[in-house]
């Protein structure tokens, strides 16, 4: 079972293409709707999710459910680390439909029976780095990201903007993660990993 290579632009395209076509392009994108409303899917609160199998989230290798810890899908602080969880599901959807099909994944209890064959441990690092990284670009489209973080800069006091540049670009980006974090939807950290990744494209 070989797991292609896929380079992070040829994940970007193929997630803002998802994202155009499944979720109107909006921000926050709207994973719940995408998933139930255009892809069909049917999201399962699972009890005892978190705490037997230590995962938020798991898709089914038929792709017709996405099983999701019932107490954190309850829980309103929640919401933004959940979002990202859907969107790395989804990735695996459209990134590894092939692979994942061969977990044959019926429901969340087979994913303990499956964690030790050395075919599943041997391929699970790397398309779970890649749906991270697919999740990454759904959720938080660099264009977009640009728009917004130079809104935030130009609204900024031009003295503290200075102060906050002389002491380290990684803690301008922490001060902007905070604020987009909010606009996007997503965890401060996810939005630091984007900031970080777009800082090293220049």
């Amino acid at each position: 079972m070989e797991i292609p290579y896929l380079s992070d632009e040829k994940i970007e395209k193929i997630a803002n293409s998802f994202r155009i076509k499944f979720s109107d392009n909006s921000i926050p994108v709207k994973m719940e709707d995408a998933i139930e409303l255009k892809l069909r899917m049917c999201i399962v609160p699972s009890p005892g999710l978190k705490y037997l199998q230590g995962i938020d989230m798991l898709i089914t290798s038929d792709f017709k459910s996405i099983y999701v810890d019932e107490n954190n899908y309850s829980d309103e602080t929640q919401k933004n680390r959940l979002r990202f969880s859907y969107a790395h599901e989804i990735g695996h959807f459209v990134l590894h439909k092939d692979v994942y099909k061969k977990f044959e994944i019926k429901d969340w209890e087979d994913l303990y029976n499956i964690q030790e064959k050395e075919s599943y441990q041997k391929n699970i690092k790397r398309i779970d780095k890649q749906a991270d990284i697919f999740a990454g670009y759904l959720l938080i489209p660099e264009d977009r990201l640009k728009l917004e973080g130079n809104q935030i800069l130009e609204s900024l006091d031009a003295e503290l903007l200075s102060k906050i540049e002389s002491v380290s670009k990684e803690t301008l980006n922490q001060l902007l993660a905070s604020q987009l974090s909010i606009i996007f939807g997503v965890s401060q950290m996810a939005m630091f990993i984007a900031l970080e990744k777009l800082e090293n494209k220049k």
